[in-house]
């Protein structure tokens, strides 16, 4: 089975991080190499993750709830994994609600 992460979800996250990454990549070795970067910005650029976090969408309820129930686990690792899976949240939403108006009956089209 090919776990490669899609290249439109790397493409998104590529925005924001500057990744080391081969073209297709597992969710792992993404995971490994975005959460050493996210580590590098809590103790270097703080305010700069934040930001990043923020323009992604990245709930702050549920991320502080995930790390208060992980404490002693690597906070950057649990950062990574939020910032894929809303990567994918938005791939979905954008592939249900994209598209070309062909499921419009005609009479209600504009």
């Amino acid at each position: 089975m090919d776990n490669s992460v899609d290249t439109g979800i790397l493409d998104a996250i590529r925005v924001d991080w500057p990744l080391v990454l081969p073209e297709k990549c597992t969710e792992e070795q993404l995971l490994s190499v975005l959460s050493v970067e996210i580590n590098r910005l809590i103790n270097h650029d703080f305010s700069r993750l934040i930001a990043i976090l923020y323009r992604i969408d990245i709930s702050e309820p549920k991320l502080k709830i995930l790390l208060s129930e992980n404490k002693g686990s690597d906070a950057g690792r649990i950062i990574a994994w939020m910032i894929l899976e809303r990567q994918k949240e938005k791939k979905l939403s954008r592939q249900k609600y994209s598209g070309k108006g062909g499921d419009i009956p005609e009479d209600e089209k504009w």
